[in-house]
């Protein structure tokens, strides 16, 4: 699967918000921003080419947050822990007001990060014929 299956899907709800009963947007807001932690954290994972060890899979999120503190710049540090908090939130804290402020922030911060990446020197992205770069390339351009 691409990973940015998992954005194009909550860039879907955005654009169809206004489809959605007031009711159910927090619910949308939610699904949206965890959507998009997915997809950036293995599309992150990709791009890193971290493996994880099957022994270790039921720390997938701790595994990938090591190996990115070993490897990373304290920008992708910094814009990967803002997502990674804020799908904490929006799966966990029920209590709090998830809004589309968060979300639109969570947007924000994955073209951050993806720039990041692309602009760092020392990471080779994916051959042309890798669907996962074509994909990459596609949200590159929008």
């Amino acid at each position: 699967m691409d990973p940015f299956d998992f954005i194009d899907f909550s860039e879907h709800l955005m654009e169809h918000k206004n489809e959605i009963p007031s009711n159910l947007l927090e619910s949308m807001y939610r699904t949206g921003i965890s959507r998009v932690y997915y997809g950036i954290l293995h599309w992150v994972q990709m791009q890193y080419k971290i493996s994880i060890p099957k022994a270790e899979l039921t720390r997938y999120h701790s595994w990938i947050v090591k190996e990115l503190k070993n490897i990373a710049d304290d920008e992708v540090l910094l814009e990967f822990n803002f997502l990674r908090d804020a799908r904490i939130d929006a799966d966990y804290e029920l209590r709090k007001i998830i809004d589309e402020r968060l979300i639109q922030q969570c947007m924000e911060s994955k073209n951050r990060l993806i720039k990041a990446i692309k602009e760092q020197p020392r990471i080779s992205l994916q051959d042309d014929d890798d669907r996962f770069f074509r994909a990459f390339r596609r949200k590159d351009k929008s």
